[in-house]
């Protein structure tokens, strides 16, 4: 046997020696990256869902208030403070103020948000005819949709 086929010999038994080696350990490198790589990603969305499952997120609750009242050119302006104390976003909010006196309704007027955030408030201006030291004013939010 000359020295070039004892040389390809010896490469050929250091081949089969390593795929051996593979067949003993049961996966090559890229199965293992392969696997890792997947469970990282199945340990990924058990969190999400886990974290869902356990969501501590209050719904949209609100309160309005007033936070000033002017009046200019015979109209009278009623800013009113809208907060979403909830922690999810509500959208098509409907924010109603109301002047009522001796029991009835005198002057009403509706605004819409498109959307209140979680822990948001906003500011809107009422403009009535009426003046609202003369009468009870009413305000609040009649209805909204969670989106």
């Amino acid at each position: 046997m000359s020295k070039s086929d004892e040389d390809t010999t010896q490469q050929d038994n250091n081949q089969d020696k390593d795929n051996q080696e593979e067949q003993a350990s049961g996966r090559t490198i890229a199965e293992w990256v392969t696997f890792a790589v997947a469970a990282l990603i199945l340990a990924g969305v058990i969190a999400v869902i886990g974290a869902d499952a356990v969501d501590t997120r209050r719904p949209p609750v609100f309160t309005t208030t007033v936070a000033t009242t002017t009046e200019r050119n015979g109209a009278h302006y009623i800013t009113v403070e809208v907060h979403n104390e909830g922690d999810t976003t509500a959208s098509d909010v409907k924010v109603n103020a109301q002047l009522r006196q001796n029991g009835s309704t005198v002057e009403q007027a509706t605004q819409t948000l498109g959307f209140l955030a979680g822990q948001e408030r906003r500011l809107l201006t009422f403009v009535f005819a009426h003046d609202p030291r003369q009468a009870q004013l009413q305000t609040g939010v009649s209805a909204f949709q969670v989106p």
